[in-house]
């Protein structure tokens, strides 16, 4: 990771953070993490992603709500989601797999709803090898084929 370094003439935590409070911004390429805002604004690295404290946006009033989603898909990456699904990159490489014989064997032109939605089926056969027993994956299956037999009978 890069170092952050702060522009010309800014200097100290708090207006490093008011340089680019105003500019609504971070600087260019880094990547935010909690040791590199530590590191930025000069404090200690929160452990805790709940307590994760960046500057306000005066032109983002959805921030809240964005660090809701983030939250919700911090615990489903970091929880049991390897457990019915796999490693990430197993899971992915069996998805890539699946898309590259699907291509193969029927891709005459640009892709269809029909095609994402046998596509999306093939996500989740490439879950349930990882954990046949996955309910979820079984229904969401379900789900795909029923949107793409409608869609098939209307493209």
């Amino acid at each position: 990771m890069s170092k952050i370094v702060p522009p010309t003439g800014v200097t100290g935590p708090t207006s490093i953070a008011r340089h680019y409070e105003q500019r609504d911004c971070m600087p260019v390429g880094s990547i935010r993490t909690p040791d590199s805002d530590a590191k930025f604004f000069g404090t200690e690295p929160s452990k805790d992603i709940n307590t994760l404290t960046y500057p306000k946006s005066k032109y983002d009033p959805n921030l809240d709500k964005k660090k809701t989603c983030l939250i919700a898909a911090h615990a489903a990456v970091c929880g049991d989601r390897p457990l019915n699904y796999g490693k990430p990159e197993a899971n992915f490489n069996r998805i890539a797999a699946l898309w590259n014989t699907w291509n193969t064997v029927r891709h005459a032109g640009p892709y269809t709803g029909t095609d994402v939605a046998i596509m999306m089926d093939l996500v989740k056969t490439a879950r349930l090898a990882n954990n046949p027993a996955h309910s979820d994956s079984w229904i969401d299956k379900a789900g795909y084929a029923a949107c793409g037999y409608d869609i098939a009978a209307k493209e």
